[in-house]
Protein backbone atom coordinates (compact mmCIF):
# COMPACT_ATOMS: atom_id res chain seq x y z
CA UNK A 1 0.00 0.00 0.00
CA UNK A 2 1.58 3.25 -1.21
CA UNK A 3 0.05 6.60 -2.14
CA UNK A 4 -0.22 5.54 -5.79
CA UNK A 5 -2.68 2.89 -4.54
CA UNK A 6 -4.78 5.10 -2.24
CA UNK A 7 -4.24 8.69 -3.40
CA UNK A 8 -7.58 9.07 -5.15
CA UNK A 9 -9.70 7.72 -2.28
CA UNK A 10 -10.82 11.23 -1.20
CA UNK A 11 -13.01 11.27 -4.31
CA UNK A 12 -15.25 8.77 -2.50
CA UNK A 13 -16.88 11.34 -0.24
CA UNK A 14 -20.37 12.33 0.87
CA UNK A 15 -20.52 15.30 -1.50
CA UNK A 16 -20.01 12.95 -4.44
CA UNK A 17 -22.77 10.66 -3.17
CA UNK A 18 -20.56 7.87 -1.82
CA UNK A 19 -22.36 5.86 0.86
CA UNK A 20 -20.27 2.69 1.03
CA UNK A 21 -17.44 1.45 3.21
CA UNK A 22 -13.69 1.48 2.61
CA UNK A 23 -12.30 -1.69 4.14
CA UNK A 24 -8.74 -2.66 4.99
CA UNK A 25 -6.42 -3.83 7.72
CA UNK A 26 -6.04 -1.38 10.60
CA UNK A 27 -2.37 -0.85 9.75
CA UNK A 28 -3.18 -0.18 6.11
CA UNK A 29 -5.93 2.33 6.84
CA UNK A 30 -3.99 4.29 9.47
CA UNK A 31 -0.87 4.60 7.31
CA UNK A 32 -3.07 5.43 4.31
CA UNK A 33 -4.45 8.40 6.25
CA UNK A 34 -0.94 9.81 6.63
CA UNK A 35 -0.21 9.32 2.93
CA UNK A 36 -3.52 10.83 1.84
CA UNK A 37 -3.23 13.86 4.13
CA UNK A 38 0.15 14.60 2.61
CA UNK A 39 -1.17 14.03 -0.92
CA UNK A 40 -4.18 16.34 -0.42
CA UNK A 41 -1.92 19.02 1.06
CA UNK A 42 0.31 18.87 -2.04
CA UNK A 43 -2.78 18.86 -4.27
CA UNK A 44 -4.10 22.01 -2.58
CA UNK A 45 -0.75 23.77 -2.93
CA UNK A 46 -0.59 22.87 -6.62
CA UNK A 47 -4.12 24.19 -7.20
CA UNK A 48 -3.28 27.45 -5.41
CA UNK A 49 -0.16 27.88 -7.54
CA UNK A 50 -1.93 27.15 -10.84
CA UNK A 51 -4.78 29.50 -9.98
CA UNK A 52 -2.27 32.24 -9.11
CA UNK A 53 -1.17 31.98 -12.76
CA UNK A 54 -4.77 32.53 -13.90
CA UNK A 55 -5.39 28.89 -14.85
CA UNK A 56 -8.73 28.55 -12.94
CA UNK A 57 -8.13 24.91 -12.00
CA UNK A 58 -10.67 23.09 -9.80
CA UNK A 59 -9.86 20.77 -6.92
CA UNK A 60 -10.32 17.03 -7.48
CA UNK A 61 -11.34 17.00 -3.82
CA UNK A 62 -10.90 19.18 -0.76
CA UNK A 63 -9.58 18.59 2.74
CA UNK A 64 -13.12 18.45 4.23
CA UNK A 65 -14.04 15.86 1.60
CA UNK A 66 -10.96 13.87 2.62
CA UNK A 67 -12.25 13.77 6.19
CA UNK A 68 -15.68 12.71 4.89
CA UNK A 69 -13.91 9.79 3.22
CA UNK A 70 -12.04 8.90 6.42
CA UNK A 71 -15.43 8.41 8.11
CA UNK A 72 -16.17 5.63 5.62
CA UNK A 73 -13.01 3.68 6.55
CA UNK A 74 -13.55 0.51 8.55
CA UNK A 75 -10.79 -1.82 9.74
CA UNK A 76 -11.34 -5.57 9.36
CA UNK A 77 -9.32 -8.52 10.64
CA UNK A 78 -6.84 -10.13 8.28
CA UNK A 79 -7.78 -13.76 7.61
CA UNK A 80 -11.42 -13.34 8.66
CA UNK A 81 -14.24 -14.02 6.20
CA UNK A 82 -16.39 -10.91 5.81
CA UNK A 83 -19.77 -11.42 4.16
CA UNK A 84 -20.67 -8.15 2.48
CA UNK A 85 -23.96 -9.41 1.03
CA UNK A 86 -25.53 -12.65 -0.23
CA UNK A 87 -23.33 -12.60 -3.32
CA UNK A 88 -19.95 -11.41 -2.09
CA UNK A 89 -17.60 -12.53 0.68
CA UNK A 90 -14.05 -11.24 1.10
CA UNK A 91 -10.92 -12.31 2.99
CA UNK A 92 -7.73 -10.29 3.46
CA UNK A 93 -4.39 -12.15 3.43
CA UNK A 94 -1.12 -10.92 4.93
CA UNK A 95 1.29 -9.59 2.35
CA UNK A 96 5.01 -8.93 2.87
CA UNK A 97 5.26 -5.83 0.64
CA UNK A 98 5.08 -3.17 3.37
CA UNK A 99 3.55 -2.82 6.84
CA UNK A 100 -0.22 -3.26 6.59
CA UNK A 101 -0.19 -4.62 3.06
CA UNK A 102 -2.69 -7.32 2.17
CA UNK A 103 -3.91 -9.37 -0.75
CA UNK A 104 -7.63 -10.06 -1.07
CA UNK A 105 -9.86 -12.97 -1.99
CA UNK A 106 -13.31 -12.22 -3.40
CA UNK A 107 -15.82 -15.06 -3.36
CA UNK A 108 -18.61 -14.18 -5.81
CA UNK A 109 -21.85 -16.14 -6.01
CA UNK A 110 -23.08 -16.35 -9.60
CA UNK A 111 -26.80 -16.59 -10.55
CA UNK A 112 -26.44 -20.38 -10.84
CA UNK A 113 -25.14 -20.40 -7.22
CA UNK A 114 -21.62 -21.41 -8.26
CA UNK A 115 -18.92 -19.59 -6.27
CA UNK A 116 -16.08 -17.98 -8.19
CA UNK A 117 -12.87 -17.13 -6.29
CA UNK A 118 -10.93 -14.09 -7.54
CA UNK A 119 -7.56 -13.54 -5.86
CA UNK A 120 -5.97 -10.11 -6.18
CA UNK A 121 -2.35 -9.93 -5.04
CA UNK A 122 -1.85 -6.17 -4.83
CA UNK A 123 1.90 -5.45 -4.62
CA UNK A 124 3.86 -8.34 -3.11
CA UNK A 125 7.12 -8.26 -1.22
CA UNK A 126 10.41 -9.98 -1.84
CA UNK A 127 10.71 -13.01 0.45
CA UNK A 128 14.48 -13.22 -0.18
CA UNK A 129 15.09 -10.20 2.06
CA UNK A 130 12.12 -10.51 4.42
CA UNK A 131 14.21 -11.59 7.41
CA UNK A 132 16.52 -8.63 6.77
CA UNK A 133 13.63 -6.19 7.12
CA UNK A 134 11.64 -5.43 10.26
CA UNK A 135 7.90 -5.42 10.97
CA UNK A 136 6.68 -7.48 7.97
CA UNK A 137 4.20 -10.37 8.01
CA UNK A 138 4.80 -13.56 6.03
CA UNK A 139 3.04 -13.64 2.68
CA UNK A 140 0.11 -16.06 3.10
CA UNK A 141 -1.26 -15.89 -0.45
CA UNK A 142 -3.67 -18.79 -1.16
CA UNK A 143 -2.46 -21.40 -3.64
CA UNK A 144 -5.80 -21.96 -5.34
CA UNK A 145 -8.41 -19.74 -7.03
CA UNK A 146 -10.35 -19.39 -10.27
CA UNK A 147 -8.77 -16.13 -11.39
CA UNK A 148 -5.48 -14.66 -10.14
CA UNK A 149 -4.88 -10.92 -10.72
CA UNK A 150 -1.29 -10.02 -9.95
CA UNK A 151 1.38 -7.37 -10.19
CA UNK A 152 4.63 -7.93 -12.10
CA UNK A 153 6.48 -4.71 -11.35
CA UNK A 154 9.87 -6.39 -11.58
CA UNK A 155 9.27 -8.43 -14.71
CA UNK A 156 12.92 -8.24 -15.76
CA UNK A 157 15.28 -10.98 -14.52
CA UNK A 158 18.14 -8.46 -14.67
CA UNK A 159 16.65 -6.78 -11.60
CA UNK A 160 16.71 -10.03 -9.63
CA UNK A 161 19.20 -10.64 -6.82
CA UNK A 162 20.08 -13.39 -4.36
CA UNK A 163 20.04 -13.56 -0.57
CA UNK A 164 23.83 -13.59 -0.70
CA UNK A 165 23.76 -10.34 -2.69
CA UNK A 166 21.49 -8.71 -0.10
CA UNK A 167 23.63 -9.78 2.87
CA UNK A 168 26.82 -8.62 1.15
CA UNK A 169 25.36 -5.23 0.23
CA UNK A 170 24.29 -4.60 3.82
CA UNK A 171 27.69 -5.66 5.13
CA UNK A 172 29.42 -3.27 2.72
CA UNK A 173 27.02 -0.46 3.65
CA UNK A 174 27.77 -0.89 7.37
CA UNK A 175 31.53 -0.84 6.73
CA UNK A 176 31.22 2.19 4.43
CA UNK A 177 29.15 4.19 6.90
CA UNK A 178 31.72 3.58 9.63
CA UNK A 179 34.53 4.67 7.29
CA UNK A 180 32.68 7.74 5.98
CA UNK A 181 31.81 8.99 9.45
CA UNK A 182 35.43 8.49 10.56
CA UNK A 183 36.36 10.83 7.68
CA UNK A 184 33.80 13.42 8.91
CA UNK A 185 31.59 13.00 5.85
CA UNK A 186 27.86 13.65 5.71
CA UNK A 187 25.84 10.63 4.54
CA UNK A 188 22.50 11.36 2.85
CA UNK A 189 19.92 8.63 2.27
CA UNK A 190 17.46 9.57 -0.49
CA UNK A 191 14.63 7.47 0.82
CA UNK A 192 10.87 6.98 0.94
CA UNK A 193 8.84 8.30 3.86
CA UNK A 194 7.00 5.00 4.26
CA UNK A 195 8.71 1.63 4.79
CA UNK A 196 12.21 2.39 3.45
CA UNK A 197 12.97 5.10 6.02
CA UNK A 198 11.93 2.85 8.88
CA UNK A 199 14.02 0.01 7.43
CA UNK A 200 17.09 2.28 7.28
CA UNK A 201 16.59 3.37 10.89
CA UNK A 202 16.34 -0.30 11.87
CA UNK A 203 19.53 -1.04 9.91
CA UNK A 204 21.44 1.70 11.74
CA UNK A 205 20.17 0.53 15.12
CA UNK A 206 20.85 -3.12 14.35
CA UNK A 207 24.43 -2.56 13.21
CA UNK A 208 25.71 0.24 15.41
CA UNK A 209 23.65 0.61 18.58
CA UNK A 210 26.38 -0.85 20.83
CA UNK A 211 29.29 1.06 19.26
CA UNK A 212 30.46 4.09 21.20
CA UNK A 213 31.44 6.17 18.15
CA UNK A 214 27.91 5.86 16.76
CA UNK A 215 26.25 7.35 19.83
CA UNK A 216 27.77 10.73 18.95
CA UNK A 217 26.68 10.67 15.29
CA UNK A 218 23.51 12.71 14.60
CA UNK A 219 20.81 10.88 12.65
CA UNK A 220 18.63 13.56 11.07
CA UNK A 221 15.14 12.24 10.20
CA UNK A 222 13.82 15.03 8.01
CA UNK A 223 10.30 15.40 6.67
CA UNK A 224 6.76 15.87 7.90
CA UNK A 225 5.32 12.74 6.27
CA UNK A 226 8.26 10.56 7.32
CA UNK A 227 7.88 11.57 10.95
CA UNK A 228 4.09 11.31 10.88
CA UNK A 229 4.42 7.73 9.65
CA UNK A 230 6.96 7.04 12.40
CA UNK A 231 4.33 8.21 14.88
CA UNK A 232 1.71 5.95 13.28
CA UNK A 233 4.10 2.97 13.49
CA UNK A 234 4.08 3.41 17.26
CA UNK A 235 0.29 3.03 17.23
CA UNK A 236 -0.27 0.21 14.74
CA UNK A 237 2.63 -2.24 15.09
CA UNK A 238 2.02 -5.46 17.00
CA UNK A 239 3.46 -5.89 20.49
CA UNK A 240 7.03 -7.09 19.80
CA UNK A 241 7.36 -4.95 16.69
CA UNK A 242 6.07 -1.91 18.59
CA UNK A 243 8.63 -2.50 21.35
CA UNK A 244 11.39 -2.80 18.76
CA UNK A 245 10.38 0.40 16.98
CA UNK A 246 10.21 2.28 20.28
CA UNK A 247 13.74 1.12 21.06
CA UNK A 248 14.96 2.24 17.62
CA UNK A 249 13.37 5.68 17.93
CA UNK A 250 14.70 6.11 21.47
CA UNK A 251 18.28 6.33 20.21
CA UNK A 252 19.62 9.54 21.76
CA UNK A 253 21.27 10.71 18.54
CA UNK A 254 18.08 10.81 16.44
CA UNK A 255 17.20 14.37 15.49
CA UNK A 256 13.64 14.80 14.21
CA UNK A 257 12.85 17.67 11.87
CA UNK A 258 9.47 18.32 10.28
CA UNK A 259 9.63 21.85 8.86
CA UNK A 260 11.56 23.49 6.06
CA UNK A 261 13.19 26.14 8.28
CA UNK A 262 14.66 23.31 10.34
CA UNK A 263 16.09 21.77 7.15
CA UNK A 264 17.85 25.01 6.22
CA UNK A 265 19.22 25.39 9.76
CA UNK A 266 20.43 21.79 9.72
CA UNK A 267 22.19 22.17 6.37
CA UNK A 268 23.85 25.42 7.37
CA UNK A 269 25.80 23.63 10.14
CA UNK A 270 27.36 21.11 7.71
CA UNK A 271 27.68 18.60 10.56
CA UNK A 272 29.05 15.14 9.84
CA UNK A 273 26.22 12.67 10.33
CA UNK A 274 23.52 10.55 8.73
CA UNK A 275 20.57 12.26 7.03
CA UNK A 276 17.29 10.73 5.83
CA UNK A 277 15.17 12.75 3.38
CA UNK A 278 12.48 11.84 0.86
CA UNK A 279 11.58 11.19 -1.88
CA UNK A 280 13.59 8.17 -2.91
CA UNK A 281 13.02 8.92 -6.59
CA UNK A 282 14.70 12.33 -6.15
CA UNK A 283 11.82 14.05 -7.91
CA UNK A 284 10.18 16.07 -5.13
CA UNK A 285 10.13 16.62 -1.38
CA UNK A 286 12.83 17.54 1.12
CA UNK A 287 15.50 15.66 -0.86
CA UNK A 288 15.40 18.46 -3.44
CA UNK A 289 16.81 20.83 -0.81
CA UNK A 290 19.46 18.37 0.36
CA UNK A 291 20.82 17.26 -3.02
CA UNK A 292 22.26 20.64 -4.14
CA UNK A 293 24.01 20.92 -0.76
CA UNK A 294 25.51 17.40 -0.88
CA UNK A 295 26.27 16.63 -4.53
CA UNK A 296 28.83 19.35 -5.03
CA UNK A 297 30.94 18.39 -2.02
CA UNK A 298 33.71 15.77 -1.98
CA UNK A 299 33.07 15.51 1.76
CA UNK A 300 29.57 14.11 1.26
CA UNK A 301 27.87 10.86 0.26
CA UNK A 302 24.48 10.34 -1.43
CA UNK A 303 22.85 6.90 -1.17
CA UNK A 304 19.91 5.97 -3.38
CA UNK A 305 17.86 3.31 -1.61
CA UNK A 306 16.63 1.01 -4.35
CA UNK A 307 15.25 1.68 -7.81
CA UNK A 308 15.35 5.39 -8.55
CA UNK A 309 13.94 5.95 -12.01
CA UNK A 310 14.56 5.28 -15.69
CA UNK A 311 16.66 7.18 -18.25
CA UNK A 312 16.23 10.93 -18.00
CA UNK A 313 15.36 11.04 -14.29
CA UNK A 314 17.56 12.66 -11.66
CA UNK A 315 18.23 9.28 -10.06
CA UNK A 316 19.38 7.83 -13.36
CA UNK A 317 21.65 10.81 -14.01
CA UNK A 318 23.14 10.57 -10.52
CA UNK A 319 24.22 6.99 -11.25
CA UNK A 320 25.50 7.71 -14.76
CA UNK A 321 29.28 8.01 -14.37
CA UNK A 322 29.55 9.71 -17.75
CA UNK A 323 27.33 12.57 -16.64
CA UNK A 324 29.40 15.05 -14.67
CA UNK A 325 26.60 17.47 -13.72
CA UNK A 326 22.98 17.13 -12.65
CA UNK A 327 20.26 19.78 -12.70
CA UNK A 328 18.32 19.83 -9.43
CA UNK A 329 15.50 22.34 -9.04
CA UNK A 330 17.00 24.48 -11.85
CA UNK A 331 20.45 24.39 -10.27
CA UNK A 332 23.30 22.78 -12.23
CA UNK A 333 25.39 20.81 -9.73
CA UNK A 334 28.74 19.15 -10.45
CA UNK A 335 28.80 15.61 -9.07
CA UNK A 336 31.67 15.66 -6.60
CA UNK A 337 30.03 13.59 -3.85
CA UNK A 338 30.23 9.82 -3.60
CA UNK A 339 27.00 8.39 -5.07
CA UNK A 340 25.92 4.84 -4.22
CA UNK A 341 22.82 2.79 -5.02
CA UNK A 342 21.38 0.06 -2.80
CA UNK A 343 20.09 -2.54 -5.24
CA UNK A 344 18.70 -5.16 -2.86
CA UNK A 345 16.37 -3.01 -0.74
CA UNK A 346 13.38 -3.27 -3.03
CA UNK A 347 9.97 -3.98 -1.51
CA UNK A 348 8.67 -5.71 -4.68
CA UNK A 349 8.63 -9.41 -5.42
CA UNK A 350 11.41 -10.53 -7.76
CA UNK A 351 11.12 -12.12 -11.20
CA UNK A 352 11.90 -15.73 -10.26
CA UNK A 353 9.82 -15.73 -7.07
CA UNK A 354 6.85 -14.41 -9.07
CA UNK A 355 7.19 -17.22 -11.61
CA UNK A 356 7.34 -19.71 -8.72
CA UNK A 357 4.02 -18.36 -7.42
CA UNK A 358 2.54 -18.78 -10.92
CA UNK A 359 3.81 -22.36 -10.94
CA UNK A 360 2.23 -23.19 -7.57
CA UNK A 361 -1.05 -21.33 -8.19
CA UNK A 362 -3.85 -23.68 -9.19
CA UNK A 363 -6.13 -21.47 -11.27
CA UNK A 364 -7.68 -21.12 -14.71
CA UNK A 365 -6.16 -17.77 -15.65
CA UNK A 366 -3.60 -15.23 -14.46
CA UNK A 367 -4.09 -11.53 -15.30
CA UNK A 368 -0.93 -9.41 -15.09
CA UNK A 369 -1.12 -5.66 -14.44
CA UNK A 370 0.99 -2.93 -12.75
CA UNK A 371 4.11 -3.97 -14.56
CA UNK A 372 7.29 -2.51 -15.97
CA UNK A 373 7.62 -2.04 -19.72
CA UNK A 374 7.40 -5.29 -21.62
CA UNK A 375 4.33 -6.70 -19.89
CA UNK A 376 3.34 -8.68 -22.97
CA UNK A 377 6.85 -10.11 -23.33
CA UNK A 378 6.86 -11.09 -19.65
CA UNK A 379 3.54 -12.94 -20.04
CA UNK A 380 4.98 -14.90 -22.97
CA UNK A 381 8.02 -15.83 -20.91
CA UNK A 382 5.76 -16.82 -18.00
CA UNK A 383 3.73 -19.08 -20.27
CA UNK A 384 6.92 -20.68 -21.59
CA UNK A 385 8.13 -21.23 -18.03
CA UNK A 386 4.83 -22.84 -17.00
CA UNK A 387 4.80 -24.98 -20.15
CA UNK A 388 8.25 -26.30 -19.24
CA UNK A 389 6.69 -27.44 -15.95
CA UNK A 390 3.77 -29.09 -17.72
CA UNK A 391 1.31 -26.33 -16.69
CA UNK A 392 -1.15 -24.83 -19.17
CA UNK A 393 -2.52 -21.90 -17.13
CA UNK A 394 -3.30 -18.86 -19.26
CA UNK A 395 -1.19 -15.76 -18.51
CA UNK A 396 -2.78 -12.63 -19.95
CA UNK A 397 -1.49 -9.01 -19.85
CA UNK A 398 -4.08 -6.41 -18.87
CA UNK A 399 -4.04 -3.88 -21.70
CA UNK A 400 -4.63 -0.15 -21.55
CA UNK A 401 -8.32 0.53 -20.99
CA UNK A 402 -9.05 -3.14 -20.24
CA UNK A 403 -11.25 -2.93 -17.16
CA UNK A 404 -13.69 -5.79 -17.75
CA UNK A 405 -13.44 -9.56 -17.87
CA UNK A 406 -15.95 -12.41 -17.89
CA UNK A 407 -16.13 -14.81 -14.96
Amino acid sequence: MKVDHVGNLPYFNDDNGFTGKILGSNQCLEIAKDLIKDSVHIHNKNIEYLNSLGRKVKHLYTEPQMHQMFNHMEAIEVGQKIKLNDNLTIVLHHNNHVVGATSISLYIRKPNNNIVHILYSSDMGNSITQDLKPFLKNNDLPKKCNLFITEATYNNPERAFTKKDAIQERKELANNIKQWISENKRVLFATFSFARSQEILHFLWDNFRDEEWFKEVPIVVDGLLMNNINRTYHNVLDDEDADLFREIMSMKNIKINKNYDGTIACLSKRTSGIYLASSGFCTAGRIMTYLPQFLGSKKDVVILTGYCGSEGTIGYKLLDENQKTVTVDKQVIRKNAIVKQLKTWSSHIGYWELLKIFEEMKCNKILVHHSDNGKEEFCEKAKEYLKSKGITTQVVPVGKGASQFIL
